[in-house]
């Protein structure tokens, strides 16, 4: 699978609304022929009928699932702290020992 990195000004929110109000993150990575950008919807957060829970909604192979934000939130802030790149783990955790 290609990975497609994108750029923090490639990218917009927008609050759309729609049955309430939802908040849609979108890039704007491709363009008409005409050379107008083409906004993308990336995901977007919506907020339960009932509880007002909100949940970001994705597409999944096919399919629209709807992710609760406490456990984004929760992902965020274990990701600050231990997600690294490979070159950090060879840096200061595979360091060959002085012997």
């Amino acid at each position: 699978m290609k990975t497609l990195r994108l750029e923090q000004q490639d990218m917009g929110m927008t609050w759309v609304s729609d049955f309430g109000m939802t908040l849609e993150l979108h890039t704007k990575v491709s363009y008409t022929k005409a050379g107008d950008p083409i906004a993308y919807p990336l995901f977007k957060i919506y907020a339960d009928e009932q509880t007002e829970e909100q949940y970001m909604e994705i597409e999944s192979r096919g399919k629209l699932v709807q992710v609760p934000i406490s456990c984004i939130k929760q992902m965020i802030q274990a990701a600050q702290s231990g997600v690294h790149s490979e070159y950090w783990f060879d840096e200061h955790v595979f360091q060959p020992k002085d012997t």
